[in-house]
């Protein structure tokens, strides 16, 4: 059963987030139509994330903080997001150095093998499905040429430029 100290330090955390995530969206505003659809369309996503769990996190609270989950032993809410953050980071690294293909190629594959400790076929088949993703949303859907990193890999047959 969770405290409702460690309910309301969880709650306190998902509100940063959610104020983060809305000055990114009043951020990607400023940018042009084109290269604020994709800014745009990830924090809506998250931001709805976020309302529901800040919302999940409210009924918790009136029910007088019990929750199932607490099996383990509770961290710290910014010890348990680290992981992600660090993961996160090597998400953007790999897009700056390697391109935006290649990065999420080598970022799903790793994230859901490593980090999901899933197999190496769920791993594959993750990695594929994320590729065809960016490709037909970005490549074909917007005709948004993708970043080829800092390295400037070109690959035949794509966007990249």
């Amino acid at each position: 059963m969770a405290s409702i100290k460690k309910v309301k330090a969880e709650l306190r955390f998902e509100i940063i987030i959610l104020i983060c995530t809305l000055g990114y969206i009043i951020s990607a505003f400023s940018l042009s139509s084109l290269a604020g659809r994709f800014p745009l369309a990830v924090a809506f996503f998250a931001l709805i994330i976020l309302i529901l769990r800040i919302l999940q996190l409210m009924k918790t609270l009136r029910q007088g903080g019990d929750t199932k989950e607490e099996a383990r032993p509770s961290l710290n809410p910014w010890l348990k997001a680290l992981p992600g953050i660090i993961w996160l980071a090597g998400l953007v690294c790999g897009f700056y150095v390697f391109g935006i293909v290649i990065g999420s190629i080598v970022f799903t594959f790793c994230f859901v093998k490593f980090f999901g400790k899933e197999s190496t076929k769920a791993s594959l088949i993750s990695t594929l499905i994320v590729l065809l993703i960016v490709y037909l949303l970005f490549g074909v859907a917007m005709k948004f040429p993708l970043h080829g990193g800092f390295l400037e890999i070109k690959l035949p047959g794509t966007l990249l430029k």
